[in-house]
C-alpha cells in the first residue's frame, strides 16, 4: 500500500525495521525490568519459606543477551515478510483477483481435541512435571542444608497426594 503513495524499496525497507524496532524496544525493557522484578520476588519467596538468604544477581552478561536477543530477534523474524513485499510487484501486490500461488499460506483452525490431544492429559502432564521439579530440586535442597522441616513436608505432601489420587481411583 505504501509503494502506491510512492514510497520506494529501500524506504519501505527502512521503514518497516524502524517500525519492527519501535515496538520490540520497549518490550526488551519492560522483559528486563520484569526479570529483574521477579528474580527479587523469588528470592523473598524462597527465603520467607526456607529461611536462608540466597545471595543471587544478575550479571551483565545475562542483561545484555537479554537485549541483545530481544533487539535482534524481532528484526530477523520481520526479514521474511520484508522481503515477500519488496519482492512482489506492484501490479501483483495490488491484484486482489488473482488466483493463490501455491506457496501462499492458509490459516486452519483445529481444536486440540481433534489432534488427539486430552486437555485431562495436558493438565495431568503438567501437574507431574510441576510436582517432578519441587520433588527433585527441594528433597536435595533440604538434605544439603539439613532443614528436617523442609524434607518432612515434601514427604508429607507426597502422602497427601497419593491418598488423593486413591480417593479418586476409588
Amino acid at each position: 500500500m505504501l509503494r502506491t503513495l510512492g514510497y520506494m524499496k529501500k524506504q519501505l525497507l527502512g521503514l518497516l525495521s524502524l517500525q519492527t524496532l519501535v515496538f520490540s524496544l520497549p518490550g526488551t525493557i519492560l522483559g528486563v525490568l520484569l526479570m529483574i522484578l521477579i528474580l527479587s520476588f523469588i528470592k523473598i519467596a524462597i527465603y520467607q519459606i526456607l529461611k536462608f538468604p540466597i545471595e543471587t544477581s544478575i550479571d551483565s552478561f545475562t542483561i545484555s543477551i537479554s537485549i541483545f536477543l530481544g533487539l535482534i530477534l524481532p528484526q530477523l523474524s520481520n526479514f521474511g515478510p520484508i522481503r515477500t513485499a519488496v519482492a512482489t510487484s506492484l501490479r501483483d501486490a495490488l491484484d486482489i483477483q488473482r488466483k493463490k500461488k501455491p506457496d501462499d499460506l492458509t490459516v486452519q483452525m483445529t481444536k486440540l481435541q481433534n489432534l488427539g490431544v486430552s486437555p485431562l492429559q495436558t493438565m495431568l502432564g503438567l501437574c507431574f512435571s510441576v510436582f517432578g521439579f519441587l520433588l527433585y530440586y527441594f528433597m536435595p535442597l533440604s538434605i544439603f542444608y539439613r532443614i528436617p522441616l523442609l524434607f518432612f513436608f515434601i514427604l508429607m505432601c507426597i502422602l497427601f497426594t497419593m491418598i488423593v489420587g486413591m480417593i479418586f481411583l476409588a
